[in-house]
């Protein structure tokens, strides 16, 4: 699909410059034609308080649609010297992407359903504001309820399974955000060459629609677990680095930071009656606490070895040590936000031949 793009060079330092373009994506062939297979999913109810594993089962939906996307980004350019400057400022508006359907999704549109079709006015978190059992055994008896969650007729409360897991087309998706990179270079003559840099981006918006019953929301800084249309997204993610280099030898460091955010993943109180599991409580009140990771390495290049040229690199990531933050889900931490290795090591060899 095209794409056009207009820069003016405003004077010697300044550069603005403006691009447009159109995009598509085709579902894969696994994600139209896959088999249904079963696992386990997490899921939280809104009819009861079933908040644990459930058997969940997916396949291929042969009724994707490709995915449409019309971006368009504005930005400027400063370069004075051994300083650069760029920022911009990027909206991008995506049509039937295609998006992983999780339990979660199921349950939460089912709920949803339920609402619009009855009056319900409760918010289906918590016992208070959850129905009663005759109301949930109505819906279910309801041709409007979505027969793909399957509940124990004992105990309509408890979910045996879900289906219909898989990849679908959202109706929109739509995300603006800002970009930001700088750097700057200086020499101190015998000490040798440096440089430090910053890149960071800013979600400003990351607005989603998975059906068109569904109401537009807005996923930026949210965990986002309870749908599959939007990523963990911090708000602000942003990279320090700083560099030196003197002949052979240079060193890098990076210093990672990830900002906070609200968190509404499962809280498994079920596992509260397990014995010896520590489930950490309180996240849902404080929320995804904000990630700084330094990372740091050593290179020394140009060792002669017969016809070719051996370099070496020792580093360590996370040198502070720093733990991640305990999480009530079933791995215990954020490993999609946090480092769940503490502090690394590792050493590295390249040989150019």
């Amino acid at each position: 699909d095209p794409k056009y793009g207009l820069t003016w060079q405003a004077t010697d330092w300044l550069t603005l410059r403006a691009t447009q373009g159109d995009a598509f994506i085709a579902p894969t062939l696994e994600q139209l034609l896959n088999p249904i297979t079963c696992g386990l999913s997490t899921v939280t109810d809104r009819f009861g308080p079933h908040d644990a594993f459930t058997t969940a089962c997916s396949g291929g939906n042969p009724n994707l649609e490709n995915e449409q996307s019309s971006s368009h980004q504005f930005g400027f350019d400063i370069n004075v010297g051994d300083f650069d400057f760029s920022l911009t400022w990027n909206n991008t508006e995506f049509e039937n992407r295609i998006i992983n359907t999780t339990g979660q999704d199921i349950i939460n549109i089912d709920f949803f359903n339920f609402q619009q079709a009855t009056g319900f006015s409760g918010s289906g978190i918590g016992a208070a504001n959850q129905p009663s059992v005759d109301q949930l055994v109505a819906w279910i008896n309801n041709p409007a309820s979505n027969k793909d969650i399957i509940r124990d007729p004992n105990s309509p409360t408890t979910i045996l399974q879900v289906n219909g897991l898989g990849s679908s087309n959202a109706e929109t998706v739509e995300v603006t955000a800002f970009d930001l990179q700088a750097n700057y270079r200086f020499s101190l003559n015998n000490w040798g060459d440096f440089r430090i840099g910053l890149q960071g981006t800013y979600i400003d918006e990351f607005l989603y629609q998975s059906k068109p019953t569904d109401p537009v929301t807005d996923g930026a800084g949210k965990y986002n677990d309870q749908t599959g249309a939007a990523p963990e997204l911090p708000q602000l993610k942003a990279n320090l680095t700083l560099g030196w280099t003197m002949g052979n030898h240079s060193i890098n460091t990076i210093t990672r930071y990830v900002d906070d955010m609200n968190y509404d993943g499962p809280l498994f109180t079920h596992l509260d009656f397990f014995a010896n599991f520590f489930r950490p409580t309180g996240i849902a009140q404080t929320g995804v606490k904000a990630w700084t990771q330094l990372d740091a390495n050593y290179t020394y290049r140009g060792i002669d070895v017969f016809d070719g040229q051996l370099s070496f690199t020792v580093g360590g990531r996370n040198l502070t040590d720093r733990e991640p933050q305990r999480s009530p889900e079933f791995a215990g931490v954020l490993g999609g936000l946090h480092d769940p290795l503490n502090r690394v090591f590792y050493a590295r060899a390249v040989y150019d031949f």
